[in-house]
């Protein structure tokens, strides 16, 4: 199985591309933090730069949804490519995105604070009958011996 679930914020806009063949493909880095201790038993935060690629809709979608700084929930799975620059061969380690969650929606797209009613028109819930609870007590065991375990 190959899937990877990542929580972080985007480090910049998602980088779009129309390709020739009709399609689209975004690209952009997520900062994902880590926790760690040290040698000394100090404990550390660090990042870690994760590069997603989305195909298609999903790059759609983030060209649409996505910006720098803001908190999502990738769901991708691991690829590996290799290319060559002036001859020496280098490798890329790319999360290809399945699954995009936003976390925090651009102000422009969040839903309006619904108005609170005036006091008066707030009415306390009625109470409701107390019920009554029996317990019960556990049979007891006259020969802990006689237990089957």
């Amino acid at each position: 199985m190959n899937t990877c679930t990542f929580f972080g914020r985007l480090g910049a806009d998602p980088e779009i591309k129309n390709l020739p063949n009709g399609s689209t493909v975004a690209r952009f880095t997520l900062a994902v933090s880590q926790m760690y201790t040290d040698k000394s038993g100090e404990k550390k935060e660090g990042t870690q730069w994760v590069t997603c690629i989305a195909w298609d809709k999903q790059a759609e979608f983030a060209q649409k949804h996505l910006g720098k700084g803001q908190r999502v929930l990738i769901t991708a799975r691991y690829e590996s490519r290799s290319y060559e620059v002036q001859g020496e061969k280098r490798w890329a380690h790319e999360f290809r995105v399945n699954q995009i969650d936003v976390v925090d929606w651009p102000e422009k797209m969040e839903a309006k604070p619904v108005p609170t009613p005036p006091d008066s028109a707030l009415v306390p819930p009625t109470p409701k009958a107390a019920t009554t609870v029996t317990k019960h007590a556990a049979p007891s065991i006259a020969d802990p011996d006689e237990l089957p375990f």
